[in-house]
């Protein structure tokens, strides 16, 4: 009888895998030992990729400080410990000779920016990528890309790497369900890709409604907007029949407005309440615009990219001009994203210079409240920002200009042109139903699943097990003395293993003679 269960146990255990390309975040990197840790404890085969200082360039170390890669190798190496048996470790990167030559023959150069984000490599969207991950990085949707060539073609190879490496691991072994954090950018994106291309299920997860909760996206990433939609209506037709639901709901807005962390920074805590730019004018219509980051729309793709401009600021520039002619009656607040304090590029420079007798821009760093300027607005406009269905929630004719999570949902108007656009902003519009505001607030305050193992202190902190995993001390002295000659040449010696791995001998030097 033990036996015949025991062969029962063993048809139904699978093999997981585990790629996380780096471990110095948190929660994510604990997010990945949550989940080995529940297989472990159905008795699944659980494998683990991890990076050993193979990748040319990383997200959290593009340029590749020896340094922070000992620090991040000596934490993943903490946290497996904690583990209640050992997993099986398997390579970030193992590759053919053929694929090595698939690598060498990766461009160097592009003619420009969207012939890079149009580059792939099979079914991988490569160029795209990577594009995100230096945005991300820089923070500017604009990024001149000619100035880092050399960092575009490391992510480039390393991704490249990682997607056809992703496909040799989970053929030979045999893997049937994958996890990796976010899939967006360079490295984790190529994971999924080689998951959907063999068929094998992707489960991507990232953090989920409270800082108690991760979330799990099968085959998708975080930034899916139709994934979302679609649950957003079910989990609210689900509950149906609970008396909380509308209570819930409304929590969601009430604890933002109270700048309550819910799963990410609260970004009105420094606002004071109620303060009114200088020179409001109660006797005028007042638009309130709220930005949204543009560098974050321009990193996730072109599903991203608005129905109607091609950006924020083609879009808030064309409504100023074509809303002045009403200046009589109307008054255009911008309040730029407090996510952008401290950010200078293209964009916010150009978003400064919109000021005008007609148009109040409000910078990041202002203490002027969002939730005054959401109070005392005659209409809001968003081109994705929250608070544009908070506005409905709270009561305020919300108009939508942009791609947003919410959007389709309805409680918003959401203009086809243009010109309807400038129709709705000029009218005096009122409020729409606030029931898709309330299905929105359902979701965002219950989607994910609980931590079993790991207990969040914070937004970027955590214990796992009760442990709080940090760099071991000795990692952190070692890398505080690689600066200068030790550190370059310590830089030197991880290249050199990187292109072995990358390009082998023959690869190597055909590498270096184009370079």
């Amino acid at each position: 009888m033990r036996q015949r269960m025991a062969a029962v146990g063993a048809m139904q255990r699978m093999n997981v895998a585990c790629f996380m390309t780096y471990a110095c975040m948190c929660p994510h990197f604990e997010t990945e030992l949550e989940l080995m840790q529940r297989h472990l404890d159905r008795g699944d085969r659980v494998f683990h990729a991890h990076c050993r200082g193979e990748q040319t360039a990383c997200d959290q170390n593009p340029q590749r400080s020896a340094g922070a890669c000992l620090r991040c190798m000596a934490k993943h190496r903490a946290g497996l410990r904690l583990l209640s048996r050992p997993v099986r470790k398997i390579p970030l990167i193992r590759l053919t000779a053929a694929q090595r030559q698939e690598l060498a023959a990766v461009p160097r150069r592009f003619a420009a920016g969207e012939e890079l984000r149009e580059f792939r490599l099979g079914n991988f969207d490569a160029g795209w990528a990577v594009v995100s991950s230096l945005i991300s990085h820089f923070r500017d949707p604009e990024l001149n890309q000619r100035d880092l060539w050399t960092l575009v073609w490391n992510f480039l190879i390393s991704a490249g790497a990682v997607y056809r490496s992703t496909a040799n691991a989970l053929a030979r072994y045999d893997i049937e369900q994958v996890y990796v954090f976010n899939g967006r950018w360079a490295a984790s994106r190529a994971v999924l890709r080689a998951c959907q291309e063999a068929g094998v299920k992707c489960l991507v997860h990232d953090r989920g409604s409270h800082l108690g909760k991760f979330a799990l996206f099968e085959n998708t990433t975080p930034h899916d907007r139709s994934y979302h939609t679609r649950q957003m209506r079910a989990a609210w037709n689900e509950a149906a029949g609970n008396p909380e639901r509308q209570r819930i709901a409304a929590e969601f807005y009430e604890d933002r407005r109270r700048a309550k962390v819910q799963s990410w920074v609260s970004f009105v805590k420094d606002h004071k309440p109620g303060l009114l730019p200088e020179g409001w004018e109660c006797r005028k219509r007042n638009l309130v615009a709220f930005s949204s980051s543009e560098d974050e729309f321009a990193a996730i793709g072109r599903d991203w990219v608005g129905p109607l401009y091609e950006n924020q600021i083609a879009g808030l520039r064309r409504l100023a001009a074509d809303l002045e002619r009403y200046r009589d009656r109307l008054h255009l607040y911008i309040r730029l994203h407090p996510n952008l304090r401290g950010v200078v590029n293209a964009h916010t420079r150009e978003m400064g210079r919109l000021a005008s007798d007609f148009v109040t821009v409000i910078s990041p760093d202002s203490p002027v409240s969002s939730y005054a300027l959401l109070d005392a607005a005659s209409t809001v406009l968003t081109f994705g920002s929250t608070m544009g269905i908070e506005a409905a929630y709270w009561g305020k004719p919300s108009v939508l200009l942009g791609q947003s999570f919410y959007r389709g949902l309805g409680g918003v108007y959401e203009p086809k042109t243009h010109e309807e656009a400038v129709a709705m902003l000029a009218a005096d519009l009122k409020p729409l139903d606030r029931e898709p505001a309330f299905m929105y607030g359902y979701y965002m305050n219950t989607f994910g699943e609980p931590f079993r193992y790991f207990e969040a202190t914070g937004v970027f902190e955590g214990k796992f097990k009760g442990v709080r995993i940090l760099h071991p001390e000795w990692s952190t002295r070692i890398a505080r003395r690689l600066g200068g000659p030790t550190g370059r040449l310590a830089l030197q010696l991880m290249t050199w293993r990187s292109h072995r791995l990358l390009f082998g001998r023959t690869g190597r030097r055909k590498v270096g003679a184009e370079g």
